[in-house]
C-alpha cells in the first residue's frame, strides 16, 4: 500500500466585495464583525508519499468552492468525499492508506476512506477525542513498547521511542461499536557533543493516531513513521509551491469561473513533472543539488533558455551541472 496524504491549502485570498460581487457565488465568502466580506479560493491536495523519500507525486488537487446551485460555502470535509471518490474513479487498482491530520479522525469520514477500499492513519488529539484517550487509559488491554536508536559520529543521538497502543478503542461515546486502533507515541532525543566542550540536549515529540491497521510490535514503528510522513505535503508540497519558485500565493488573476482554478491546476502539473524528474533524471537531479534548491535551479533554466541555443536535454543540464565545460566569451566585433 502506498500512503496517500490529503490536505487543504487556501490561495489567492483576501478580496474585498465591493470589487468582488460578480463572482461571490463561487468564491467562498468570510465576513468580519466590522462588516467587510472576503473572498478566497482554496483546494484541498493530495500527494502519494514515502516515508524515507523528500519526493511526492501530487495527485488532482480537489477545488474548494461553491457548488451550482448552493448558498452556503463549501469546507473541507465534503470536498475531501468528492476526492477520495475521483483518485479511486483515476486509480482502481491502488491500494492506499490515507493519511491525514485529527480533523479527520471522524466516523463519517473514515465510513468514506473504507468504501474506496483504503486504509487510514489519522491523526488524534486529546482535545478532540477526550473519551478515546480516557478510555486507553483505564483499559487493561492497552500495551507499552519502547526501543532506543543510537546514532551520529560527532554528535552522539540516543532516540528513544515509546508507544503505548490497544487495538479495538471505541472513537468516541456517541457509537461505541465503531471501533479503531490507537497509538500514542513520544520520542525522546538525547544528543551530547564531546569536542573539548560536552553538553547534554534533550528534546521531546508527541503523536497520536487511530488506525485500521492492527498494531503489533513488529509493525508499530511503520505505522509511526508512515503518520509522521504527513508533514510532507506541508514541507514538500506547499512550502515549495509557495517559496520555490511556484508562486502559489501570488494573484495571476481570477477570471469569472474558472481561470484561478486552471492557474493552480497548471502550477501543480508543473509541480508533477518537476518531481518525476527529480525521481527519474539523474541529470536533473544533479542540476538541483548544484543549484542548492529550485528557485536558483529555475533561474539558471530560465536564462539558458533565453540566451542560448539548447542542443539536447543532456548538454542543458551538463551547463547547469558542470558550467565550467561552457565557457562563454564575448567579443566586440571589429569588422
Amino acid at each position: 500500500m502506498f500512503p496517500l496524504i490529503p490536505r487543504c491549502e487556501k490561495f489567492w485570498t483576501r478580496f474585498r466585495q465591493n470589487f468582488f460581487d460578480l463572482f461571490s457565488q463561487i468564491f467562498l465568502q468570510k465576513h468580519s464583525k466590522d462588516g467587510v466580506t472576503s473572498y478566497s479560493h482554496q483546494m484541498l491536495g493530495a500527494v502519494i508519499v514515502h516515508p524515507e523519500l523528500k519526493t511526492v507525486i501530487p495527485l488532482c488537487p480537489e477545488m474548494i468552492y461553491r457548488q451550482d446551485g448552493q448558498q452556503k460555502n463549501d469546507c473541507e470535509r465534503n470536498a475531501g468525499k468528492r476526492i477520495l471518490e475521483k483518485i479511486k474513479k483515476d486509480h482502481p487498482r491502488m491500494k492506499f492508506i490515507v493519511i491525514e491530520d485529527g480533523l479527520a479522525s471522524n466516523i463519517p469520514h473514515i465510513k468514506a476512506i473504507k468504501e474506496c477500499g483504503y486504509s487510514y492513519i489519522l491523526g488524534a488529539k486529546p482535545g478532540d477525542h477526550k473519551y478515546l484517550f480516557e478510555w486507553v487509559a483505564h483499559d487493561d488491554r492497552a500495551s507499552s513498547y519502547e526501543t532506543i536508536i543510537y546514532g551520529g559520529d560527532k554528535v552522539k543521538k540516543k532516540i528513544i521511542h515509546q508507544f503505548k497502543y490497544l487495538n479495538g478503542a471505541p472513537l468516541n461515546s456517541s457509537s461505541e461499536d465503531f471501533l479503531v486502533n490507537f497509538i500514542d507515541y513520544a520520542e525522546i532525543t538525547e544528543s551530547s557533543y564531546d569536542g573539548g566542550k560536552t553538553f547534554t540536549e534533550t528534546g521531546r515529540k508527541k503523536n497520536s493516531w487511530v488506525t485500521d491497521i492492527k498494531i503489533t510490535k513488529d509493525n508499530i514503528m511503520l505505522i509511526m513513521r508512515g503518520g509522521r510522513a504527513r508533514w510532507r505535503i506541508e514541507n514538500e508540497v506547499f512550502n515549495t509551491l509557495k517559496n520555490q519558485g511556484y508562486n502559489l500565493e501570488h494573484n495571476f488573476g481570477h477570471g469569472f469561473k474558472n481561470l484561478c482554478n486552471n492557474f493552480v491546476m497548471l502550477m501543480m502539473l508543473a509541480f508533477l513533472v518537476d518531481q518525476l524528474q527529480e525521481i527519474c533524471c539523474s541529470f536533473f537531479a544533479k542540476a538541483l543539488e548544484k543549484s542548492r534548491c529550485k528557485r536558483d535551479l529555475w533561474e539558471s533554466m530560465r536564462s539558458f533558455f533565453s540566451k542560448c541555443f539548447i542542443e539536447s536535454w543532456a548538454v542543458y543540464f551538463d551547463a547547469i551541472i558542470n558550467p565550467d565545460n561552457y565557457p562563454l566569451h564575448l567579443r566586440a566585433d571589429t569588422g
